[in-house]
């Protein structure tokens, strides 16, 4: 009889196994993609699981352009490329490379849809170990 358990690692110093992890890490990866998209189109998302001082750069960063008229219709594509450093490891933060393909078009203070061309950025993450939070983000255009 085929058993219906699942094959997974368990990890017991961080009392759960690496899918858990994987999902865990995958959701907040998620929603800060989510949230960056809202904050480009001039929302102003709550990002609690974002380091204090983080946010705020990332805040101050995007405010210039939202100052002059611009905002953004965003659009992140449905996939992205994740690689990380530390994942399995107990106890120590995860360094997360997050590859997003950018075709978000950029609208000017009168509402008109400015020309964009399709770009990929890299956003660079630090994440704690027990993956609810988000220590620092730095983002870079990414060389296809």
């Amino acid at each position: 009889m085929p058993s219906n358990k699942k094959n997974v690692r368990h990890d017991p110093v961080m009392g759960g196994d690496m899918d858990d992890k994987v999902k865990a890490l995958q959701g907040l990866i998620e929603t800060f993609i989510y949230d960056l998209a809202q904050l480009m189109a001039a929302l102003n998302p709550p990002m609690e699981y974002l380091d204090p001082v983080a946010a705020k750069a990332l805040r101050e960063s995007i405010y210039p352009y939202h100052e002059m008229g611009y905002t953004l219709a965003p659009d992140f594509g449905d996939k992205g490329e994740v690689e990380t450093e530390g994942l399995e490891k107990p106890n120590q933060r995860i360094h997360a490379k997050v590859i997003i393909s950018d075709r978000s078009v950029p609208i000017d203070r009168f509402d008109r849809r400015l020309p964009a061309e399709r770009r990929k950025w890299r956003l660079n993450l630090i994440i704690s170990p027990a993956l609810d939070r988000i220590e620092h983000v730095s983002i870079e255009p990414h060389e296809v």
